[in-house]
């Protein structure tokens, strides 16, 4: 599989994000320290870095429908990410060959960039459309059948991106500051749970710097800064919102209220400074956590405050007010210095977090006793099968020396799994940082539960000199319920033009093409400007200027259809006007379909005559994928008081289009030109007021994109020939 030159920067986010976006508690956020794109929160504990290799696929989950990773993703400005969909039948985790369409809702920012290809020689599909992007907004791909890598163009596999089968994927990226809203519909499961997911990219540009752990003296204060800057030109940035809260250790306040936390607004330096005060003179250590916000209405659209990052800063109260305290040695966070080269790939713990205290001038270092490990497992009790558990793990030295070369070893039950256990062992071993005296790290272990049962895991933390500590955890898994929710599909036809004075009829259906039965249904059709109702059946609510409302109070079954029409009088000229049928059940169903036409002057030589010819182009099947066959209707009809003669239809496809042998049913002969483009039709002799006569074709869509069929009319007491277009997407 190939890969896009700048799809290193997503993949880095992607990777980064990965186990969050499928079962985690909190969303991505910005890493303040400025040496990677993001991190997240851990709630209660800090931010943590996940343990495993982050070079794996989005475990499918064995539930009928459609499933899309990230749901919900803070990510920077250009960067490519990657959005992947798993389709999903009963007793069948992953299905190939499935086609699945991308949409950006209207409003959203950024555009599709990349989508993955089909693993299916041509010559095996050939009735279906190869995966490709046809707007910036709308793509279709399509689920694979064996698993491929897509890989950063580096020898280290531990960046590489798995997809697996049963899975698709797409990438996009944005310029500008805002949301993308991305749709994943899975059409050939319609009825199944969950065949459309929606998911949202946050696009933020902000790099943040968080405040440093330090020491201060017993009963003094201790100044916090966070400093906000554009990620794309350095800028500072104002109107952020910075959160300083007192979460654990000793007791301390901010401000003159000595209040528990502090919520600060970023300046015009794009600094929020916050003094904090210890309350009572005793020495020890205070947790103060930091989090950045972007506040509701920052940016047009944005109608509820974002967390973009948190981390934990350790406030060492010691010494005296001259400044003098015991402070361990500051010690890079990363890996140790020449560690050994592992058979996975070492873990990268997230920078800005458990930043070791500064020396302070002067300080003594006494002799300091061997480090000793505490270390404590979390994680939940109760989840279902097909999630991700997400377990921490937390290492708090309480000695006197750093505690180095520490391994770490997870063993797990055969009802978990995990990405980085290629091998199927059940076991992850992993080198892990160096932790100073009073400080802790924390790894997040996110396990995939793959079957109902009590299940459990143990963790490892050892040395050159043995273990150091172990501990357990289990929870007890269930399988996943069951959702079913409530779908339709509305389907409205009419003329794509009409004359002032002229009636119209559009038919209305609705299907229900969900798995559940709807209790009841309001359907609504509304006009704009230009347009009258002055009929609909079934008999609706009293009419009113612009609207008809049907009220079905009778249990509507999946695959069950409702058929309406509404008659329209045009009454003013106007290059569009558009009726809109809505349908709801009062709950969470709610599908719109809009039909729009122009309206032309009436011409007074042939108001003069009685003679109104209205002609309609309906495709009726929209859209229609490439190969297949569909058929066009087009319907001249006499709205005038006095019958007309010689009407002529002719009949233009478009290149997107071929008509089919045995394709024509007219009420007359037809000719067709050589190119099999255009069907011309022998004049009909008379057309009676009130009168219609339908023409079908048959035709093939041979090439995608939007297409138009057009039809033109002439009579006898028309003063000039007049055209109407039928509008279909082929894909």
């Amino acid at each position: 599989m190939k890969l896009r030159p700048n799809i290193s920067m997503m993949l880095f986010v992607y990777l980064t994000v990965l186990c969050c976006a499928v079962g985690c508690s909190s969303i991505p956020r910005i890493d303040p320290s400025g040496r990677s794109v993001l991190t997240w929160d851990q709630a209660p504990a800090q931010a943590t870095p996940v343990l495993g290799a982050p070079g794996v696929a989005v475990t499918a989950v064995a539930q009928p429908g459609l499933t899309l990773t990230p749901a919900r993703l803070v990510a920077p400005l250009g960067a490519e990410i990657l959005v992947v969909a798993g389709v999903h039948g009963d007793n069948r985790p992953m299905l190939p060959y499935e086609r699945v369409e991308w949409m950006l809702s209207p409003g959203s920012v950024g555009q599709f960039l990349a989508v993955g290809e089909s693993d299916r020689p041509g010559f095996l599909r050939p009735f279906s459309p190869s995966p490709q992007k046809i707007s910036n907004n709308y793509a279709v791909s399509e689920t694979q059948a064996i698993a491929r890598v897509i890989t950063r163009g580096t020898i280290d596999p531990a960046d590489d991106v798995s997809i697996l089968p049963g899975q698709a994927w797409i990438t996009l990226s944005s310029p500008v500051e805002g949301d993308s809203f991305v749709t994943a519909f899975a059409p050939e499961i319609t009825g199944l749970q969950g065949n459309r997911q929606q998911g949202v990219i946050h696009w933020v540009d902000a790099r943040w710097t968080s405040p440093l752990s330090g020491v201060a003296p017993v009963g003094g204060s201790y100044t916090l800064t966070t400093t906000v800057m554009r990620q794309t030109t350095g800028a500072p940035v104002a109107g952020y919102l910075v959160r300083y809260e007192v979460v654990s250790g000793l007791a301390a306040a901010f401000g003159p209220a000595r209040e528990g936390g502090a919520e600060l607004t970023t300046g015009p330096d794009g600094q929020a400074t916050a003094s904090l005060v210890q309350v009572a003179p005793v020495a020890g250590i205070t947790d103060v956590r930091v989090q950045l916000i972007r506040p509701a209405g920052l940016l047009p659209g944005t109608t509820e405050p974002l967390v973009l990052g948190s981390v934990m800063v350790q406030v060492n109260w010691s010494g005296t007010a001259a400044g003098v305290g015991v402070v361990p040695s500051p010690v890079p966070i990363g890996p140790a210095a020449g560690a050994p080269t592992l058979t996975n790939p070492p873990i990268t713990p997230i920078p800005g977090t458990n930043t070791p205290p500064p020396t302070t001038p002067n300080a003594t270092v006494p002799q300091a006793p061997p480090a000793r490990l505490e270390v404590t497992l979390t994680g939940p009790t109760e989840e279902v099968v097909g999630s991700v558990a997400k377990f921490v793990v937390t290492a708090t030295n309480r000695g006197g020396q750093t505690a180095s070369n520490l391994i770490i070893v997870d063993r797990f039950d055969a009802g978990f799994d995990h990405k980085g256990d290629d091998r199927g062992t059940r076991v992850i071993r992993r080198q892990w940082v160096d932790i100073p005296p009073g400080t802790s790290q924390s790894l997040a272990i996110p396990l995939t539960v793959v079957a109902p049962g009590r299940l459990c895991h143990t963790v490892e933390i050892s040395n050159a000199d043995g273990i150091l500590e172990k501990k357990e955890a289990c929870l007890n898994a269930t399988a996943a319920p069951v959702t079913r929710k409530a779908q339709v599909t509305v389907k409205k036809l009419g003329p794509q033009q009409m004359s002032v004075g002229q009636d119209a009829e559009f038919s209305i259906e609705i299907e229900n093409t969900g798995d559940v039965t709807i209790p009841k249904l309001q359907v609504i059709d509304d006009c704009q400007e230009g347009l009258t109702p002055i009929a609909a059946a079934p008999e609706p609510k009293p009419l009113n200027a612009r609207a008809i409302i049907w009220e079905i109070n009778e249990p509507f079954a999946p695959g069950a259809r409702l058929q309406f029409r509404v008659k329209y009088k045009a009454t003013a000229a106007t290059e569009k006007t558009c009726s809109r049928t809505s349908v709801s059940d009062g709950a969470t169903l709610s599908e719109v379909r809009e039909n729009c036409l122009k309206v032309v002057p009436v011409n007074p030589l042939e108001a003069a005559s009685g003679v109104k010819l209205s002609l309609i182009v309906n495709s009726l099947r929209n859209p229609v994928s490439v190969g297949n066959d569909f058929k066009y209707l087009i319907t001249v009809r006499n709205d005038g008081t006095q019958a007309d003669r010689q009407v002529a239809i002719r009949v233009q496809l478009p290149p997107q289009m071929q008509l089919q042998p045995q394709g024509v049913r007219a009420p007359t002969r037809h000719s067709v030109s050589a190119d099999g483009r255009t069907i011309t039709f022998e004049p009909i002799a008379e057309l009676g007021p009130g009168n219609s006569l339908p023409f079908e074709l048959t035709v093939k869509a041979v090439q995608a994109g939007a297409a138009n069929v057009t039809a033109s009319a002439s009579s006898q007491n028309t003063t000039r020939p007049f055209d109407a277009q039928g509008p279909v997407t082929i894909y």
